[in-house]
């Protein structure tokens, strides 16, 4: 009888702790408000282990048929990488050895050019969005020819400018233009029509109507087995849309006045810079995984920052680059294996995830160099180093490119 009550009020104790968050996380209720004061931005580097547990290095074989330098955009899943090259998509294993050229560049019968593409893993599908022939051919994963949608999954005069797989749609990207009634929105594979998520409330005044807008990379948005992340880029909100398409705010993210507004964008950098851009930051890309939301802010004037929210401890780090260059990444010490530095987003200010995992490219002379000068106790510190000593060694500045992957906490 005595231990059953001494169990009861065990239960009860526990209980207690649960109710009150003692030794739990925060939970976080959304939407989630995070407010970010640039000015306590660091130059110093952030430890890689603050957010990840371990690396991999994929060097791509170098073949007479795959002969790549840096690449903006690659898709990944478990066993493959695709990876835009020019008008191609190049099919490379898990282990980066060349498979194959998806298709053939052309305006044959199942040859593309390939201007944005997106993986179906699931049913190992890749949808190639064809900006010659303005329409979307499928293949798949072996580089057999499928089929053409030529059904517009946006208006001709709308410019396409990415999409992303979701639940039999297409989530399509139009950049911000004169006239283009809505920025976000989702094709129905199923019936080929058009679902709008996010309209264009951007107004344009009339001497700006007729001009060909500077239009930068301007997509932002994730994609997940359940969901869609998306961003205008000058609201502050990150948009969540269910696999129903039904839409709620989730994170609100204030840069307060250090932030690049429409206006000031639309009439000094938008159509013409000449004048010099305007100051500011802009959200240019990010993720959100199971324990952080990264943020990539990219600014005119300014070097980039890259934020890095903790979900558990509900803080923000910020980091900044020394440099205002337009390519100037945030580089992050590798305090894991010490091999190479990793830079979370690409020259362009956009991050690669899959599977809790982040990804980026290292040219082949920026990997042998960090590998030639790494110590010796740490290309041995690991069994999996060891195991790959042969081919890390063997890269050069003639090899292709280097994917680093890294597993996060």
């Amino acid at each position: 009888m005595k231990n059953i009550l001494n169990f009861i009020i065990l239960l009860l104790t526990l209980i207690s702790c649960k109710n009150s968050g003692i030794g739990d996380s925060p939970v976080l209720k959304y939407p989630l408000k995070i407010q970010l004061d640039l000015n306590d931005a660091t130059v110093d580097s952030m430890n890689l282990s603050d957010i990840a547990l371990d690396i991999e290095y994929i060097p791509l074989q170098t073949t007479d048929s795959a002969l790549l330098g840096y690449f903006w955009d690659f898709g990944v899943t478990t066993n493959y990488y695709f990876i835009k090259d020019g008008s191609d998509i190049l099919v490379f294993d898990k282990n980066g050895q060349y498979v194959s050229n998806l298709f053939k560049v052309g305006v044959g019968p199942g040859e593309a050019f390939a201007y944005c593409f997106t993986v179906d893993e699931k049913n190992e599908l890749v949808y190639v969005y064809d900006n010659k022939s303005i329409n979307v051919k499928i293949f798949n994963f072996n580089g057999k020819y499928i089929k053409t949608i030529n059904s517009p999954i946006a208006p001709y005069e709308y410019w396409t400018y990415s999409i992303g797989y979701f639940n039999n749609y297409l989530f399509v990207h139009t950049a911000q233009r004169p006239f283009v009634k809505y920025l976000y929105s989702c094709f129905n594979l199923r019936n080929d029509s058009i679902n709008i998520l996010y309209k264009n409330h951007r107004e344009y005044d009339k001497s700006q109507e007729n001009k060909s807008p500077l239009a930068p990379l301007d997509y932002h948005y994730q994609i997940t087995d359940s969901s869609i992340l998306f961003k205008e880029r000058f609201s502050d909100t990150i948009i969540s849309a269910n696999k129903n398409l039904d839409q709620y705010p989730r994170y609100i993210v204030g840069l307060g006045e250090q932030k690049l507004d429409w206006l000031g964008w639309r009439d000094h950098g938008m159509f013409n810079i000449a004048g010099g851009p305007p100051p500011g930051y802009q959200v240019q890309s990010f993720v959100e995984t199971k324990s952080f939301l990264f943020l990539v802010l990219k600014s005119f004037r300014e070097p980039q920052i890259f934020v890095v929210f903790n979900k558990t401890t509900n803080k923000a780090g910020i980091f900044k680059n020394t440099e205002v260059k337009t390519n100037a990444q945030v580089w992050v010490k590798n305090d894991l294996d010490g091999i190479a530095p990793f830079t979370p987003m690409n020259r362009s200010g956009y991050l690669f995830y899959h599977d809790d995992c982040l990804y980026c490219v290292l040219e082949a002379k920026e990997f042998s160099d960090a590998y030639g000068s790494a110590s010796e106790q740490n290309k041995t510190s690991t069994k999996y180093l060891r195991k790959m000593a042969p081919a890390f060694s063997s890269v050069n500045e003639f090899s292709n490119p280097v994917i680093m992957k890294v597993h996060l906490k």
